[in-house]
């Protein structure tokens, strides 16, 4: 599978230092799906809510996890787009 280049900038962009999502990226690799899958069930703990000190640290944990999960509806769509042709709601 090929990624566009505006879908691997993302993906670098929240995922900077994550090596094994680079090594998907570049390859092609659609395992990449699965570790956006289980990335994009991440929430804020309670604990991280109890300590924080401003509305801001638990706004920005909460946008981390909206881009997360964002990310990986894309990453849906891509592999729909290249493995499957759905026309009239059926795979043909």
């Amino acid at each position: 599978m090929k990624y566009p280049k505006q879908f691997k900038e993302e993906c670098l962009a929240i995922y900077p230092d994550f090596k094994r999502v680079q090594e998907l990226l570049e390859s092609g690799n659609t395992f990449l799906g699965r570790i956006l899958c289980d990335c994009s069930e991440d929430e804020i703990e309670i604990e991280d809510i109890l300590k924080a000190k401003t509305l801001e640290e638990i706004k920005s944990k909460a946008m981390i996890i909206k881009k997360k999960r964002v990310l990986y509806q894309k990453w849906c769509k891509l592999y729909e787009k290249a493995f499957y042709q759905i026309k009239d709601g059926f795979v043909e």
